[in-house]
């Protein structure tokens, strides 16, 4: 959360660096934002985080006979690759998995190297904080993360590791991958974006989303050589991010022109309206 709150104000002291006067009727801007909502529904889903993750992170502690029972019956199939990593490089694999996380966190950054996409920061770091609050929102919260879903993760079943690196409740959290999602999140929402300021490019899509699946392909590598996830967490981690990176601008696409919101005051009623056309 923190890397995204300073890239946030990062790009906000960039803005009058770049400018936006006139360069905005030369391109014009594919999304329809409303800051206000946006930025309130987004500060909303990450002040929820550290509920869920205290939450997810107090689970009970894992008994010996469990750990017993867990070797003894292992895991089958593609996971199986998650139980025949190096025990002495999964420290380093960690922290070069942290790195690839705040790389996804900072892709969008990329975006300011193109002069079409450049007018637009505003409406990418809200859309990024966006997408990252969902991101974060289904990791935590969701119905198939690790609050409703106990999965151990790899290290519980190497009986060389240290017993207090195998035994804690948040180790029932592995499924599934935090890191990797946020990296593709990051990547499919700076390849998505930048498609959409550049249309002449639709037939070559492919192309760029092969590249933004490229990072949070070796984040995944990383955390299962760290120990931290099975590659079927990896794989779910990586598509969920995927839809997330590619949903949010895609909602915005779609409404704009057609979304109104305004505030409705009156002696007998007050709230928020919304106009949808479709």
């Amino acid at each position: 959360m923190r890397p995204l709150c300073l890239l946030i104000i990062l790009f906000e002291l960039s803005g009058p660096i770049f400018g936006q006067s006139g360069i905005r009727d030369s391109f014009p801007d594919p999304y329809h934002v409303k800051p206000w909502l946006s930025l309130s529904l987004t500060a909303g889903a990450f002040l929820a985080q550290p509920i869920g993750l205290e939450r997810n992170n107090r689970k009970p502690e894992i008994s010996n006979e469990t750990l017993e029972n867990l070797v003894r019956k292992g895991v089958h199939g593609f996971d199986h690759i998650g139980l025949t990593q190096d025990l002495s490089k999964r420290k380093r694999a960690g922290k070069l998995s942290d790195y690839g996380m705040i790389f996804g966190v900072f892709s969008p950054a990329l975006l300011f190297l193109d002069r079409k996409c450049r007018h637009n920061w505003l409406d990418f770091i809200i859309m990024h904080g966006e997408a990252q609050a969902l991101a974060a929102t289904l990791h935590t919260w969701g119905p198939f993360g690790p609050l409703v879903i106990d999965r151990y993760r790899p290290v519980v079943y190497y009986e060389d590791a240290p017993l207090n690196e195998r035994n804690f409740g948040a180790l029932r959290n592995s499924f599934f991958s935090g890191h990797t999602s946020v990296v593709a999140t990051g990547t499919f929402l700076t390849a998505q974006i930048y498609l959409d300021h550049h249309p002449e490019l639709k037939g070559q899509k492919w192309i760029f989303y092969g590249l933004a699946t490229l990072p949070p392909a070796w984040v995944a590598i990383l955390r299962v050589k760290a120990l931290r996830h099975f590659p079927t967490d990896t794989v779910i981690g990586g598509i969920t991010g995927a839809a997330t990176g590619l949903l949010i601008p895609w909602i915005h696409r779609k409404m704009q022109g057609r979304m109104n919101f305004s505030l409705i005051y009156g002696e007998e009623t007050k709230g928020m309206g919304m106009i949808l056309r479709f």
